[in-house]
């Protein structure tokens, strides 16, 4: 074997993004700064805390003081790796997508794949600098008793999954091609985000070092919730990479196909993952309700982006529709437009619903009822709401505004319709009939979504209410609907269509 070509060819294969961004990390005074400080911080706190443990065991021996040194390490680091690092790769990335740089992203050979796997690859790289400053510290805690180092290997682990999500988050919010004022609201949306995540990771954190994790490592039932949040860390990581994936790709493309296929794999891997960890561990229907929320946000999330796509495939999309009629109702769902990603979404729930009926069947997987149709109510609500809202905003603008407002807008048409619902019957009330609004559940309330969440006893009557109002917007959107299935035909259909004409 050659060694040299295979060296070369080992060179060649390696992404040049991660090659840039490293070498300027390194010679930027501001990263080594950060990591001195770092280093320094880490010293100080572990030398008091030494000496302060050496006055203290004169009087007794305190058996948890590794876990209180551990922790305030750990608070530290999970401080610089939140903050500093998805911040540092954001900024960057962002600084290359602004109008003066644009030919840094536009006018190269690479592929968004590579630019977004190269900028998240060398992003965890600084991530693990930082860790292989704070690992040593770590450890060393072990010495002073009350932790042990399974449990500390396990919570560095699950902090490095959290660090990759933010992370990939910031770099979805870099790669925006927004205004510099929206892209300022969106740093400061993030560093919102990276305070509540910091703030939840450290109380996890706690807990399973009260718990002592690491102590159940040899039973079925840590596996079982450990390949759980594996599966669900690494969807939440997936997710905003597919997301810049799509933001990178010219506007004429299939934007839709990897966003659609990604989150039917990873909605099926999920669900698997929920019922195989509530029949294997004690926590029964915990990571089955994460599933049906998260289900439940995200697809009506996508509902509600959905109405605001083109009408009618681009020409270069065109070009890529199947010719047969089944395959050509199959790839319907996948591909980018109004209809396309309300039906997809619709599918999703749908089978969900189905899915949680299997389970309520079988009862086995279910341990608190009340939890479960608590839950089933809530999710119902949401996506009831979001469904009636999108689709009225669709109506609202084809019948009555047409040409005077753009598609691009129906998403921000229902916005303002829900403010409207929410706010303009109870004005009304409050002007015409005030004993109406003493009935905090009443008939006036119906179209406010915020009201349905803290509605617990007559959760069944806004249900009810949403039943009416979806199948409503279903019938009276199925015009709508059949024009775009209709004008979903490959290009050259379309051209002896028209000729036709």
């Amino acid at each position: 074997m050659n060694w040299k070509k295979l060296v070369a060819r080992l060179d060649d294969g390696i992404n040049p993004i991660v090659v840039k961004e490293l070498r300027q990390a390194v010679q930027s005074k501001f990263v080594s700064g950060v990591i001195y400080l770092f280093l320094l911080v880490q010293l100080l706190y572990l030398g008091i805390a030494l000496i302060e443990n050496d006055v203290n065991s004169y009087n007794n021996v305190n058996f948890y003081t590794g876990r209180r040194v551990c922790m305030i390490l750990l608070h530290i680091m999970m401080f610089m790796c939140i903050f500093f690092v998805p911040t540092y790769a954001a900024v960057r990335f962002a600084s290359e997508r602004s109008e003066t740089n644009v030919d840094l992203l536009f006018i190269t050979t690479i592929k968004p794949w590579n630019i977004i796997w190269g900028k998240l690859l060398s992003a965890m790289v600084l991530t693990l600098l930082l860790y292989s400053l704070c690992m040593p510290f770590m450890s060393f805690t072990y010495l002073l008793r009350g932790i042990d180092l399974p449990t500390i290997f396990l919570l560095l682990l699950f902090d490095f999954l959290i660090v990759a999500v933010m992370v990939q988050i910031a770099l979805l919010l870099a790669c925006l091609p927004t205004s510099r004022l929206f892209k300022m609201l969106l740093a400061l949306l993030g560093l919102g985000a990276a305070s509540w995540v910091y703030g939840i990771s450290v109380v996890l954190a706690e807990e399973f070092m009260r718990l002592g994790v690491a102590s159940t490592i040899d039973t079925l039932e840590f596996w079982a919730m450990a390949g759980a949040v594996l599966v669900l860390m690494l969807t939440c990581l997936g997710l905003p990479f597919v997301l810049s994936l799509t933001v990178l790709t010219p506007p004429s493309a299939n934007r839709a196909l990897p966003v659609r296929l990604y989150l039917a794999a990873a909605w099926l891997l999920c669900g698997i993952a929920g019922v195989l960890t509530a029949i294997l561990s004690k926590t029964q229907e915990a990571f089955i309700f994460v599933w049906l929320v998260g289900t439940t946000l995200l697809f009506s999330a996508a509902i509600w982006v959905a109405v605001s796509e083109r009408e009618s495939p681009g020409r270069r999309v065109a070009q890529t529709i199947p010719r047969s009629r089944l395959k050509r109702h199959v790839a319907f769902l996948f591909y980018s437009g109004a209809a396309n990603g309300v039906l997809f979404s619709l599918l999703i729930l749908g089978l969900t619903a189905l899915a949680m009926l299997l389970i309520a069947i079988d009862n086995s997987l279910v341990r608190s009822w009340s939890a479960f149709e608590e839950v089933t109510e809530f999710c119902a609500g949401i996506a009831g709401y979001v469904f009636c809202y999108s689709l009225s905003a669709v109506a609202i603008r084809r019948k009555l505004l047409g040409k005077r407002l753009k598609q691009l807008n129906n998403s921000a048409l229902a916005f303002l319709l829900v403010a409207l619902g929410s706010i303009v019957p109870i004005l009304l009330c409050y002007l015409i009939a005030a004993e109406f609004l003493r009935d905090e559940q009443g008939f006036i309330y119906w179209l406010n979504p915020f009201a349905f969440l803290v509605a617990w006893r007559r959760r069944e009557l806004y249900l009810s209410f949403l039943l009416a109002w979806s199948c409503i917007m279903a019938v009276s959107s199925l015009p709508w609907i059949g024009e775009q299935i209709k004008r979903f035909r490959p290009l050259d259909e379309n051209s002896k269509e028209q000729g036709n004409r």
